[in-house]
């Protein structure tokens, strides 16, 4: 039991933006779905085109050991999407969309979520296994010290590498970033007890670190998607922006996430926006179908229920329903405000 509960705390999730805990929930049309990452194009052909980290992305093959041999598998995934809409209250050409990219916006969106900038030259795909690792290092500090240890360790990411275009490459309407999220302090107790007990070969850090670039675009034409907006947003108007954002490192958990969020002059009102925000979240399968897993699953799924005083109400630690949600707020928020 030690060992889920402590396992159900690794639920930090993506999303460099946030709207704080006290933000109303004005998201409607919600739905969402757990597939196999192998049949989602079968079953949701529209989506994975969209929502794929990149076309040519492959489950990558894993070497290991089992009684001394060395052997190797293809790990298996699961995604996670959610989809939803707000309306925000301004007119579709008044968006601002470039604040979304600006650093000093983006460390006001919350509390929880620490920041720093990069370069393409610090994208950790690129530079695993190339020598010694400093990202993150920053994270370490004060009380905080030896919490993020994995980044460090990464040997091999390659297949994190988009072959179509470079993570960060420098355009005018962009930024990457490094973010930390630190567990409470009990947290940082239970994952230190954790790694020294139980997790010699499968350690834990103390919060969530990733990586993620934020891109907009001003028209559809320009977003460039193979598959009309509309199909996805149900919305026959004109697409006036696109946000996108692309987190292409985690730590521990989950492997990759992107959010899309589209937005589209409102079918009725001139002086509103509909805003339909899409993510999808993909993890390793057996976080999603192994029996010791099912504490982590539940809190994946917003279903845990305070385990061990987990905040599982709001925030990072609520879920993927709860917080893709907080996302669509956010974002809507912070658009109307600027």
């Amino acid at each position: 039991m030690f060992r889920k509960r402590c396992l159900s705390t690794l639920v930090a999730m993506v999303a460099v933006i946030s709207m704080g805990t006290q933000a109303q929930d004005r998201v409607q049309n919600y739905q969402e779905y757990l597939v196999p990452y192998l049949t989602w194009g079968q079953q949701h052909p529209d989506d994975k085109e969209v929502l794929n980290i990149f076309p040519a992305f492959k489950p990558p093959v894993v070497r290991f050991k089992q009684y001394g041999i060395d052997k190797t598998r293809t790990e298996q995934y699961h995604t996670y999407v959610t989809r939803m809409q707000v309306i925000i209250s301004k007119p579709a050409a008044n968006l601002k969309l470039g604040d979304l990219i600006q650093l000093e916006t983006i460390k006001k969106m919350s509390k929880e979520l620490s920041h720093r900038q990069i370069s393409a030259q610090q994208v950790l795909p690129l530079i695993a296994g190339k020598g010694p690792i400093d990202n993150f290092k920053w994270c370490n500090e004060g009380a905080w010290l030896n919490s993020f240890t994995l980044p460090q360790k990464e040997t091999n990411l390659s297949y994190m590498i988009n072959p179509e275009r470079p993570w960060c490459a420098a355009n005018g309407r962009s930024i990457c970033l490094e973010t930390c999220y630190y567990f409470s302090p009990g947290w940082k107790v239970a994952a230190e007890i954790y790694n020294h007990t139980l997790g010699s070969n499968d350690p834990k850090d103390s919060g969530q670190a990733m990586q993620s670039e934020i891109r907009y675009f001003v028209s559809e034409a320009e977003y460039g998607s193979k598959v009309p907006l509309a199909r996805l947003t149900k919305i026959n108007t004109p697409v006036r922006g696109v946000m996108e954002q692309n987190t292409f490192y985690f730590n521990q958990v989950f492997t990759w996430a992107k959010v899309v969020a589209v937005f589209q002059e409102h079918p009725t009102n001139s002086q509103q926006t509909v805003m339909t925000t899409l993510a999808a979240f993909t993890l390793r399968s057996k976080y999603c179908t192994e029996s010791k897993y099912q504490e982590l699953c539940k809190a994946i799924k917003g279903q845990s229920k305070g385990t061990m005083g987990v905040n599982t109400r709001t925030g990072i630690s609520a879920g993927i329903p709860i917080y893709s949600r907080e996302i669509a707020t956010g974002l809507s928020q912070v658009l109307e405000a600027n």
